[in-house]
């Protein structure tokens, strides 16, 4: 967070578990900042909940920062201002903006100057229009902002002759607007392609000769020329349409970034707790888990042999399906050695289970055989697991329990 005089200029976006961040640039108006007093970089501890923690904290004088440029180093110090050592560095990069009018103008980095081109041309309703090319080189590190306008030449020519004044003073500078045609309609290809050259040079060298703003130093006229070119290559739209997207990217990168560390927060919360519930059953002998591993282990379950299942692996209906997967999972898990049979394509299993089954329904599988005789189907075999009597059931050899 960048502040001068209790006032914040500016705050930059949050980087998530990083020790040596890197930060994008950013843009400063230096009409809004007092060059005889320092400036403040504080480097926070982001904290989704609760206050952020200072980390440390760089007071320079803007004077220091332009002259030490992309090389200015200095050492975190604490809130009290002390440089104890070991709190880390701060690394500025301080930009100027490009060069304009022979000489260097140090300005406002936002909004940045503009480089235009004529980059085009295009005949709509007997009309030419010029397709102008505008480019904020400084506005994005990663990517120069740029958007087209497109004008006739007409209201290119009416611009002109608006700060004609100010273009007969740079003569050397800026170079000559292309004349109007002598002949009326004398449009012929080769006159519109020097016209569209000339033109592209004109917009070139404009565009160079107006610097950024130089605030109180720079002149009226300069200042009314600047206003007229930005109005015409509608500058406040587009800029006041990019400053939008910026911060609402770095809205939704700060809220992800938020969100991201309250549900990881919200997790490791949430595993504590079950782990704190877990040993909590543990030493009362409830845990869930601790009792299939005892069971599973046990000798009682290695004593029960000869159980056979039969289903049916071309079933009617998905609850059967369901019954059949629900059985097979639970005695896979308790360790249950068990066979199946198939009735739907084995003859003779599915005659053994009509003929010696005892349940209401004879054809509804699966059913559970054990030594033989009939046991259970998958609705009691289902309740009598949740009694938790199911090994004592399995180990019962007489159909009488079973029923």
């Amino acid at each position: 967070i960048i502040t001068q005089n209790a006032k914040v200029l500016y705050q930059t976006e949050v980087i998530q578990d990083n020790l040596n961040p890197s930060w994008e640039p950013f843009n400063v108006d230096l009409d809004i900042i007092d060059t005889h007093r320092e400036i403040v970089f504080s480097v926070y501890d982001y904290e989704v909940i609760g206050t952020h923690e200072l980390l440390g904290r760089v007071s320079i004088a803007m004077s220091n920062l332009i002259r030490g440029g992309r090389n200015t180093v200095m050492e975190l110090a604490d809130e009290c201002g002390l440089d104890l050592g070991g709190l880390g560095r701060m690394r500025f990069h301080y930009a100027e903006v490009a060069k304009a009018s022979g000489m260097a103008r140090r300005g406002s980095l936002f909004p940045s100057p503009y480089l235009t081109s004529v980059v085009g041309r295009t005949k709509v309703d007997g009309h030419v229009m010029y397709d102008i090319r505008v480019m904020a080189p400084l506005a994005d590190a990663k990517k120069p902002l740029e958007w087209t306008i497109r004008k006739k030449f007409g209201l290119i020519h009416k611009f002109h002759e608006s700060i004609k004044s100010f273009v007969d003073k740079r003569q050397g500078l800026i170079k000559p607007f292309p004349p109007r045609p002598r002949v009326f309609f004398s449009h012929s290809e080769k006159f519109l392609n020097e016209r569209q050259s000339a033109l592209n040079a004109y917009w070139d060298s404009l565009s160079k000769a107006v610097p950024g703003t130089h605030g109180s130093a720079e002149g009226m006229e300069m200042k009314a020329v600047r206003t007229c070119l930005y109005k015409f290559l509608e500058v406040d739209e587009h800029m006041n349409k990019f400053r939008r997207k910026k911060e609402e990217e770095r809205r939704l990168r700060t809220v992800s970034a938020a969100d991201k560390k309250l549900q990881e927060q919200r997790q490791e919360l949430k595993k504590l707790r079950q782990k704190k519930a877990q040993t909590m059953r543990e030493k009362m002998g409830l845990s869930e888990q601790w009792k299939l591993e005892r069971l599973y282990n046990s000798p009682e379950i290695r004593a029960i042999k000869d159980v056979v299942v039969f289903v049916s692996m071309c079933p009617g209906s998905a609850v059967i399906r369901r019954h059949t997967l629900s059985l097979v999972n639970l005695f896979r898990a308790l360790n249950i050695k068990f066979e199946t049979k198939d009735v739907s394509s084995d003859r003779k299993s599915r005659e053994y289970m009509l003929e010696n089954s005892t349940a209401t329904n004879k054809r509804l599988t699966p059913q559970v055989f054990k030594g033989g005789k009939f046991l259970a189907q998958w609705p009691q075999i289902q309740d009598i697991h949740e009694q938790g009597n199911l090994v004592s059931f399995l180990l019962s050899a007489t159909a009488t329990a079973a029923r």
